[in-house]
């Protein structure tokens, strides 16, 4: 994976989108974290897919 900030904001947004799954899982099944969770992992894809690898450009 590259430099691009892009893409560190899809991995961020994609932990943080399994962090809060697992936490409303553990809290008897927060619904409400649990929807912010696939919300922030819908979201990551959205930006990683958008994210262009900046390895293959020639400088």
């Amino acid at each position: 994976m590259g430099s691009n900030p892009k893409q560190a904001l899809g991995l961020v947004l994609f932990l943080i989108g399994w962090v809060l799954i697992a936490a409303g899982a553990a809290m008897d099944g927060s619904v409400l974290l649990i929807v912010a969770g696939i919300a922030l992992l819908a979201g990551s894809a959205a930006v990683l897919i958008k994210a262009k690898p900046l390895e293959h450009i020639e400088s």
